[in-house]
């Protein structure tokens, strides 16, 4: 019994997704606790904090790095070393082609999309790339 288009899309869209949990999952363990700056006290008597770099560990990739930032979103604070590894942690995910959203995307149905296009190929009828 051939699929049907919807099946393969769907069939499709799995296997994406469960790639790319698997890459979240690989590079953002759920048994690493979440990344605090340390507490800035020097570890060798008579150094100055200065003289010990205090670096904080990025909560995708685990690289130690003396300039990361922390990100708050809905309650949760998550420190990177870069943009790269926050948008992989903290961007939405297409609804239909599972790609970052970066932009403010296009919502309809309570789901979130990277285009109108995006959108239209799951259904959405409202929605347009241009008014």
């Amino acid at each position: 019994m051939e699929k049907t288009a919807d099946e393969k899309h769907n069939s499709e869209r799995e296997a994406r997704e469960r790639a790319q949990d698997k890459t979240l999952a690989d590079s953002f363990p759920t048994s690493d606790p979440p990344s605090t700056i340390p507490n800035p006290v020097p570890k060798s008597p008579g150094a100055t904090i200065d003289e010990e770099k205090v670096m904080a560990k990025c909560d995708v990739c685990g690289n130690d790095y003396d300039k990361t930032f922390q990100i708050t979103q809905q309650g949760r604070t998550l420190t990177f070393d870069s943009f790269e590894c926050a948008i992989h942690a903290m961007a939405p995910a297409c609804a239909h082609c599972a790609c970052r959203i970066l932009g403010h995307g296009v919502e309809e149905g309570g789901k979130i999309y990277c285009c109108a296009h995006c959108a239209k190929q799951r259904g959405a009828a409202a929605v347009r790339d241009r008014a």
